[in-house]
């Protein structure tokens, strides 16, 4: 395929290529073409923020003589990824450039720029996990709406699954960020909470078992007397018993138990004390599904009425079906954790109700957690998930919904479960 390429404004427009989103100066996602800039212009733009602490040799910046960027630009992953996910391509030179900087105690980051009419975002890297690979074959991912976020707040941070370091930041968060790598006062980090958040999920990861059996899961929770064993969607009470239990035998003054079903209350599992308004909520749900977060009534109160921030904390798995191992589990729920006043005569009418959604066996694959503040929460609310009717035939009330596709690119943490 021919490439036309337009050079306008400083900017080079790739016609002929995908038109996939981007983000524009307002925040807002728009269909169109990538927008690159040239080896000069990155050149010029790097320059002109940090002059005279800069240096380059036309593959790598190095600044105040501590820290070394190597420098390309953000540009769409390609065909057939979707239109929402973007890449900055490692370049051959990377690995010997990581080397030599090593030696010489510079701190190397992996830079994209990203660009689109008057947007500019600076992605950075940290390459410890990339350099294990072959960069010429390799690409660093980040996602529009990550970009997005950044774009609205400022920058944005994440973990993602593989344990590599994403941040990006308009132009002013940059050089800030950049002045705190080297030892500067100015810069004081706010994101003391997700640290605090990630590092505990981290501990909390490595006690989960790699397979959860559901009759050993309810005679567990039934021994420890747990308000929620008796409930037949038993994976999902049973990762929030492991973490009530977990956070019982691993206190801190800064994560509490909050847990309230109390009329006019907050839904939400978790409080963290020390900041106003600061709510989390555990969720499991099988791998490559949405997930289904709290009422709008809810979310709203705590995130729109206060200004406040809620953290999902989400356990994504695989499952086995008990209608494929002739219902034991549904049989052992109804028969012996049940009360009697509740129990099914019928197996017929037990397989009806309950067999088709009871899971035999649940092995965890992931460990993520969503940051869901103000920006996040408005993008999200445009597309609920509606739950259909009450027993008494009136609306439920719709729930956020967060899609399996976007799942990956709003995790400020993942990691697999080993």
């Amino acid at each position: 395929m021919m490439w036309l390429i337009v050079y306008f404004a400083g900017i080079i427009i790739h016609k002929g290529m995908k038109k996939t989103e981007q983000v524009l100066r307002n925040g807002n996602i728009v269909i169109d073409y990538d927008q690159t800039l040239t080896t000069k212009e990155i050149k010029k733009l790097l320059h002109g923020l940090f002059n005279p602490v800069i240096k380059d040799d036309g593959k790598q910046f190095v600044l105040y003589d501590k820290i070394a960027l190597l420098a390309c630009n953000v540009t769409y992953l390609g065909n057939p990824h979707p239109i929402y996910k973007k890449r900055i391509q490692l370049k051959s030179y990377y690995l010997d450039y990581l080397s030599k900087n090593s030696a010489s105690n510079l701190k190397t980051l992996y830079l994209g720029i990203y660009s689109y009419n008057r947007t500019r975002l600076f992605v950075v890297f940290e390459p410890s996990t990339y350099a294990a690979r072959k960069s010429h074959n390799s690409s660093a991912h980040v996602y529009s709406i990550n970009l997005q976020y950044a774009q609205k707040a400022g920058k944005f941070s994440k973990v993602d699954a593989f344990g590599n370091q994403i941040h990006i930041f308009n132009t002013y968060e940059f050089v800030r960020y950049i002045k705190t790598l080297t030892n500067d006062p100015i810069y004081v980090d706010s994101d003391e909470l997700i640290k605090i958040i990630n590092n505990y999920v981290s501990s909390f990861k490595n006690t989960i078992k790699n397979e959860w059996k559901g009759i050993d899961c309810f005679k567990e929770m039934v021994e420890a007397n747990d308000s929620n064993a008796k409930q037949g969607e038993w994976q999902g009470w049973y990762f929030e018993f492991l973490f009530k239990k977990y956070l019982a035998e691993h206190k801190t003054e800064k994560i509490e138990w909050y847990g309230s079903k109390k009329k006019g209350d907050i839904d939400l599992d978790i409080k963290f004390t020390e900041f106003e308004w600061t709510f989390g909520d555990l969720k499991a749900d099988q791998i490559n599904h949405d997930i289904l977060g709290n009422s709008f009534d809810c979310l709203d109160t705590v995130i729109k009425d206060n200004h406040g921030t809620v953290y999902y904390i989400c356990c994504l798995y695989k499952a086995e079906k008990d209608s494929n191992h002739q219902y034991e589990v549904s049989r052992y729920w109804n028969d012996y954790v049940r009360d009697a006043s509740k129990r099914y005569d019928s197996v017929d009418e037990l397989k009806e109700r309950y067999g088709k959604r009871m899971k035999y066996s649940v092995k965890p694959e992931m460990l993520c957690v969503l940051k869901i503040d103000e920006i996040v929460y408005d993008i999200l609310k445009k597309n609920p998930f509606a739950q259909g009717l009450n027993s008494d035939g009136k609306n439920r009330k719709p729930k956020l919904k967060v899609q399996k596709d976007m799942i990956k690119a709003l995790s400020i943490y993942s990691q697999q479960i080993l």
